[in-house]
């Protein structure tokens, strides 16, 4: 009963400390300049609490983008709390990395999906997967790294399916005839789509070889070697969460 009676008192001033927390950051936040008031959004982050997510969600919607960039980092900062917070910020997340001035942003894009793995809720699992088939290299390497640090069964197809694409999409351009553009040897162009897409492959398979290493325990020459094995490991597979 004691211990009853002291978690409940810990949870009311949780509540209490909570509530000052906002108050303090909507009595400020009109007061600020715009571009001041991305610190108020990190101090707010600082207390850990289910009432707080809200606030940072809709910071991820506002138009300045050093808020959604100090929103971003304090939903992130969620990743040492009780699974449940972990669970609502990864929630908020994912919901601002839906909206079209995020969506179209490959900045906050990128650091969205850099906070979503450390969370480590499989809630954030549809999100990482469908970034792994982003055509930018920068997103691609960082929903991979995000894929490595949420530590789910559920990524390993998709990275195995990505480094097969990657394998297929580099011997092709290492084939002129299978390219189907102009010949390796041509000059290229930096901005060309295809020269982008191979520079995109050919930096990708080894953070992909090597994260589906970190996460299964295994090594595979290539893609394919790696989709035999998931064939077969797949039904019985446990992954090691730490």
């Amino acid at each position: 009963m004691i211990v009853l009676l002291m978690a409940l008192a810990f949870a009311v001033q949780d509540d209490a400390a909570a509530d000052e927390a906002i108050a303090a950051y909507d009595a400020a936040y009109l007061k600020t300049k715009e571009g001041e008031r991305a610190a108020l959004v990190r101090t707010l982050a600082q207390t850990k609490h289910e009432k707080v997510v809200p606030k940072l969600s809709a910071a991820l919607a506002v138009k300045d983008k050093t808020i959604r960039l100090a929103a971003v980092q304090g939903l992130g900062g969620f990743a040492e709390a009780a699974p449940a917070l972990r669970l609502s910020a990864t929630k908020a997340l994912v919901a601002g990395i839906n909206l079209t001035i995020n969506a179209t942003d490959l900045e906050m894009k990128d650091a969205i999906l850099a906070a979503l793995g450390p969370l480590k809720d499989e809630y954030a699992v549809t999100t990482i997967k469908i970034n792994l088939e982003d055509r930018s290299l920068k997103i691609t390497a960082t929903a991979v790294t995000a894929a490595v640090a949420l530590r789910s069964k559920d990524l390993i197809q998709p990275l195995i399916s990505l480094l097969k694409e990657s394998e297929k999409t580099l011997k092709a351009a290492g084939n002129p005839t299978l390219k189907g553009k102009k010949p390796v040897s041509a000059k290229k162009d930096a901005n060309d789509p295809e020269e982008l897409k191979v520079d995109r492959a050919a930096n990708i398979i080894p953070s992909a070889q090597a994260a589906l290493e970190s996460l299964t325990g295994q090594k595979n020459a290539n893609g394919e070697a790696w989709d035999a094995w998931w064939t077969k490991a797949r039904p019985n597979f446990t992954l090691n969460k730490d």
